[in-house]
């Protein structure tokens, strides 16, 4: 029991150091109440809790098996949902090998990237014939992408998008679904593996 919590529970306005203080011997009989000046709103002199009501407050202060369980459950909820995230966010390895450069290269998916290769992917089926600058993140600056080559490249980066999306969502609600359901937190053992 942490008795300076305790106390802080039954008298949410007591200060430690100014209203009470807690003094541990080291004589192996724990912590105790050493000096009691506790007050109420008017003023008056408010009564030195006893061993049974500390624990008591201790006690109630504790989270529930509810509590423990919902907990559990928002955070197995979270794992699982970072998880899928960090699936859409990691990038794409292309094997496109683009004309300008002689190799294929590696193109970010995250929320920015996403926006820039949609606004690119609207301007090179506006422009057919153009070449596409747009820049990899393996590259410092913009290259030039074909039209062809663009096309392939943003449709393989949106379709991989969208089945993490879908697979992700589909494992999130599978994985999601049992842990709901549960109802002790030793029972929220799932293991996150790929979709």
């Amino acid at each position: 029991m942490d008795i300076v919590k305790a106390i802080q529970y039954l008298h949410p306005n007591s200060v430690p150091l100014r209203d009470f203080m807690v003094q541990d011997d080291s004589d192996g009989n724990g912590p105790y109440i050493a000096q009691w000046n506790v007050k109420d709103a008017d003023g008056n002199d408010v009564p030195q809790p006893t061993d049974e009501e500390l624990q008591a407050a201790w006690e109630s202060m504790q989270p529930s098996e509810a509590d423990l369980l919902a907990a559990a459950q928002a955070a197995k909820k979270a794992e699982v949902s970072a998880a899928v995230a960090a699936k859409i966010t990691a990038g794409y390895r292309s094997t496109v090998v683009l004309a300008s450069t002689g190799k294929a290269h590696f193109y970010g998916t995250d929320l920015v990237d996403q926006q820039n290769m949609t606004a690119s992917r609207v301007w090179a089926d506006n422009h057919p014939t153009e070449i596409v600058k747009y820049r990899p993140q393996d590259e410092l600056a913009r290259i030039d992408h074909t039209h062809d080559e663009f096309v392939q490249i943003s449709t393989a980066v949106f379709d991989r998008i969208n089945w993490y999306l879908d697979q992700g969502y589909a494992y999130y609600r599978q994985i999601y679904a049992p842990v709901a359901t549960v109802d002790s937190v030793n029972a929220i053992q799932v293991v996150i593996n790929d979709p």
